[in-house]
């Protein structure tokens, strides 16, 4: 019986060391304000960018990821390979009339990591006007949903 106490003890003992390291290791990180964690990393955070422009891409048609520096996907997946201080982000469609939580959510994050860990600032986003659902009112509703939620954050007018 006193060796399972003992073990117990040690156990207990272990976690709340490793609770406690692991505590006072994140308070020393250094605080930046991140909107996620997974596409700009360390290396990256250098990057300066000047400006940003979002296109919408319809369901269906042919995405060149080559072409662009992020994709955000329906399902909220990223594709994230920045190339300059020029950024160009591709919102992909599909046939629902709103974007996704998860679409929605994760190219909220990008624009907020670009904005505190690039340098971007509003004057440099922007919405392609091919993808601009008041200029060309026959683009699907998630077009249109892409440009309230734009606005609606105060990012674009």
């Amino acid at each position: 019986m006193k060796d399972e106490i003992r073990n117990t003890r040690f156990v207990a003992g272990l976690i709340g060391g490793t609770t406690v390291c692991a505590l006072v290791l994140m308070s020393l990180q250094t605080r930046t304000p991140r909107a996620s964690g997974n596409f700009l990393l360390a290396a990256e955070q250098s990057l300066t960018v000047d400006e940003a422009t979002i296109e919408y891409a319809p369901r269906g048609e042919e995405i060149d990821l080559r072409a662009f520096d992020c994709v955000v996907w329906p399902s909220g997946e990223l594709v994230w390979e920045p190339r300059g201080s020029s950024i160009r982000i591709a919102v992909v469609g599909d046939e629902s009339p709103t974007l996704s939580a998860a679409q929605s959510s994760q190219l909220l994050n990008v624009l907020g990591g670009l904005r505190y860990n690039a340098g971007l600032r509003s004057p440099g986003l922007s919405l392609a006007d091919t993808s601009n659902a008041a200029l060309h009112p026959e683009l699907p509703a998630q077009a249109a949903d892409l440009r309230a939620l734009l606005v609606r954050k105060g990012l674009i007018r």
